[in-house]
């Protein structure tokens, strides 16, 4: 939980300076972070599906760097708030308050291709 909180803030804040340096406007905003994650070596993260009105995604994370380093386990919880957290700044710059939340669903360190993680309106903290 203190990973989420910790992620989620460091998502929001880095989406919020970069618009501002950057120009950005509504979901470019997270496709633009999903960008620099990538070029970071967390992963190579891809965008499966984005829905900035509601704040649902589906990210697909290949070459994990934490997935390397366990097997049998999911092992990719320290991306869970980055996701919610970029894209409720996403949901600021169209006049929405969101509350997201995200759960892993895949991850390769199970022997999945690469792990999955779905982000949706978070129904306990509204």
């Amino acid at each position: 939980e203190l990973l989420f909180q910790a992620g989620h803030k460091s998502a929001y804040v880095w989406c919020e300076k970069e618009t501002a340096t950057h120009g950005l406007k509504g979901v470019e905003v997270f496709h633009h972070y999903m960008k620099r994650l990538s070029q970071r070596g967390w992963g190579q993260f891809r965008v499966e599906a984005v829905d900035p009105q509601t704040g649902r995604a589906r990210v697909q994370v290949r070459h994990s760097v934490f997935a390397m380093e366990r097997r049998n386990a999911r092992s990719c919880y320290m991306f869970r708030g980055w996701f919610p957290g970029s894209l409720e700044y996403v949901g600021t710059l169209l006049g929405k308050r969101l509350k997201l939340t995200a759960s892993e669903v895949q991850c390769a360190s199970e022997g999945h291709p690469y792990c999955v993680f779905e982000v949706a309106p978070d129904v306990y903290n509204h």
